[in-house]
């Protein structure tokens, strides 16, 4: 499974339409206190996991 930066998400936004972000559950606060975070919906969970989506509308 391919892995970006912080960066690289951000910067890859105005391109992507849709995407799917998992995030372990050890990196959850710092993936919730990041810009990232605003650009995303949480859509599932599992024990060491949750799922984010990427919002419909995204604006900067």
């Amino acid at each position: 499974m391919p892995s970006i930066t912080e960066s690289e998400f951000l910067e890859a936004l105005t391109n992507t339409q849709q995407g799917i972000i998992i995030v372990p559950t050890r990196y959850k606060k710092e993936f919730e206190e990041s810009p990232a975070s605003l650009y995303t919906k949480e859509i599932g969970k599992t024990e060491n996991t949750k799922i984010y989506q990427l919002k419909e509308t995204i604006t900067f």
